[in-house]
């Protein structure tokens, strides 16, 4: 290590990684990492002397033994390749079973030694990679990480520029048309690293490439690699850090959901340090390989925490002088939000109710907390694209709910979107048809009656029976609805009751054929009770009915007689109408003239 390293020892908790647990807090999974994500990883090491002066502290072999420290525990593929201008060696891929194959990979990487090759070409160790997860049956996660300084040098080599472009697209195009992105870092102590060609590699796969500086960039480097490979999203925070007895300083941080699966610290130091943990409820947690895993290498301890309990975890570190923590967390990479189906069509007006769940395996996750910590809408867009819009839902115990209505017909796409500060999740959407409210009754009434020629038939029957029961009743009936077809006219001013001013006056013909019609309709105000104050016509004649049963938000009255909530009055000819908001401080007068 330079001479800063070793004046100067520091404590990066660099990787706090959460990994949210999809399954519902009474299922626990019974695998050793809690169904966390595998990743069928191939390591790509540069191993010539040009290495000597970018990367004189080996950082690449501290890289790949990070990574192998953040895979979970089994299930997870990992191999090797070294290159100069041709490969030197290879582990091939294998099965990680536990910490001890972590273990023997890290030791692997420690005696590798200082690198000693001339020639470089970056093609040949990247084709061997990536030969080598395109040869697997079932590719999980894909990824080739690529450690180099990013220089190609032929001198003393049989190889040529042109055959390694060549080998380079093809190892590219190979890599693109499985989904094998490559994250390539440029190890760049000396600043001589070719960035524009780590820059072509990751982008023509999907990948990603970052230039490291110094050891202290490489553990935030390898967890955003990590985590962006799976699919995750980093959030870094701030923790608390406060001075602890007998000389231990002390890092908080907080599981805020039930649902984490794992947490991963890392500290960087060149000497030994004591570290203690203590869970939420005041005990400490000890190292026990199995939940607790404790994993030493030559700069760096890291520690692993399957399954946390929910609450505030404090890491006591001593031995290290420090002035610096990061943490930061990731949430699982296989978190999905589902739209609960929808009707495939309805009506413009009508209120469709939205709800929405976590999912993981296909099992619901119950977690008040877990869709407590995400915001979630209900996105609406049209096919043309001039409508979108977007309609806040409610975080319940185990979903979310909300209501959208339409009020234009065509054909919409409905999705729901989750979002938090280190998650976004977005379900499938779902078509549904919006017809006008004719359209509606039309396509009602056709399914209802099928006109079939025995359907016909059995109409005419009908209605010629029901003529001739009716017909002497037909001129008594006209007679005696005749005053009552017409609703009339009604007169209305409202008035703002704080200050006395008029603030609208106009007169209103009710249609005869009109069924009911609500005072927010006439005045033109569509919120606060005004909306449940109906105006209908019946056998009987006009009537008035105020809905807002026991809401105590209007007083109402014709003929200065008090309406109650739920009750319904006839409107005599000539009546006067009166209502009184004390939340909107408006009142509305008026007088209904029948014709």
């Amino acid at each position: 290590m330079n001479s800063g390293k070793s004046m100067i020892v520091f404590l990066i908790l660099s990787v706090f990684l959460v990994t949210i647990c999809l399954n519902p807090v009474t299922a626990r999974s019974s695998s050793d990492d809690h169904n966390q994500a595998v990743i069928n990883l191939v390591i790509v090491l540069d191993r010539t002397g040009s290495l000597q002066h970018s990367d004189p502290n080996r950082l690449s072999q501290e890289a790949a033994k990070l990574i192998i420290d953040l895979m979970v525990q089994k299930g997870s593929k990992i191999g090797l390749v070294q290159y100069t201008d041709k490969v030197t060696d290879r582990l091939d891929i294998t099965d990680l079973n536990g910490q001890g194959e972590k273990n023997k990979l890290k030791y692997y990487l420690d005696g590798l030694g200082m690198p000693k090759g001339q020639s470089t070409d970056i093609s040949s160790g990247l084709k061997e990679g990536v030969l080598m997860l395109s040869g697997l049956k079932t590719l999980e996660n894909p990824v080739i990480i690529l450690l180099t300084d990013g220089k190609n040098d032929f001198d003393g080599s049989d190889r040529t520029p042109d055959i390694s472009r060549r080998d380079l697209e093809q190892a590219l195009e190979t890599a693109r048309n499985k989904e094998i992105p490559v994250y390539a870092i440029g190890l760049n102590a000396d600043g001589s690293v070719d960035q524009d060609m780590l820059s072509y590699i990751a982008e023509k796969t999907g990948g990603k490439s970052y230039i490291v500086d110094k050891a202290d960039d490489l553990p935030n480097v390898i967890s955003n690699v990590y985590t962006d490979a799976l699919g995750g999203k980093l959030l870094s925070l701030e923790p608390d850090r406060t001075a602890w007895s007998e000389n231990f300083d002390t890092y908080s941080f907080d599981v805020t959901n039930s649902s984490v699966a794992e947490a991963d610290l890392v500290i960087r130091s060149d000497q030994d340090v004591q570290v203690k943990l203590i869970k939420p409820d005041g005990r400490e947690a000890f190292w026990d390989d199995n939940r607790y895993i404790a994993s030493p290498s030559r700069n760096y301890m890291s520690y692993k925490i399957l399954n946390p309990e929910q609450g505030q975890w404090r890491f006591l570190v001593k031995g290290t002088q420090t002035n610096e923590a990061k943490i930061s967390l990731l949430y699982n990479y296989d978190l999905g939000i589902s739209l609960d189906k929808l009707s495939p069509s309805s009506s413009t007006g009508e209120e469709i109710i939205v709800k929405a769940h976590f999912w993981r395996q296909g099992r619901v996750i119950e977690d008040k907390n877990l869709y407590k910590d995400l915001s979630a809408v209900a996105v609406v867009e049209n096919e043309s694209g001039d409508i979108s819009k977007k309609v806040p839902l409610t975080a319940g115990e185990t979903d979310y709910q909300g209501k959208i209505k339409f009020e234009k017909p065509g054909n919409y796409q409905v999705y729901v979107q989750a979002e938090g500060k280190a998650l976004s999740r977005k379900s499938e959407p779902q078509t549904i048809q919006i017809t006008g409210n004719h359209g509606l009754a039309e396509t009602s009434f056709k399914n209802l009656f099928p006109w079939s020629p025995l359907w016909i038939l059995s109409g005419i029957v009908a209605v010629a029976a029901l003529v001739l029961i009716c017909l002497k009743g037909v001129p008594e009936f006209i007679e005696a609805t005749k005053p009552k077809l017409l609703f009339g006219k009604i007169s209305l001013r409202v008035i703002n009751t704080e200050t006395g001013r008029e603030e609208m006056r106009q007169s209103k013909l009710l249609a005869p054929y009109g069924t009911s019609v609500t005072i927010s309709k006439l005045t033109e105000n569509s919120t606060g009770p005004f909306d449940k104050i109906v105006i209908s016509r019946n056998r009987q004649g006009v009537c008035l009915s105020y809905c807002e049963g026991g809401s105590g938000e209007a007083a109402v009255s014709v003929n200065g007689e008090k309406v109650a909530p739920s009750q319904t009055v006839q409107l005599p000819n000539g009546c006067s109408l009166r209502v009184v908001s004390a939340v909107h401080s408006l009142k509305v007068e008026g007088r209904f003239i029948a014709f």
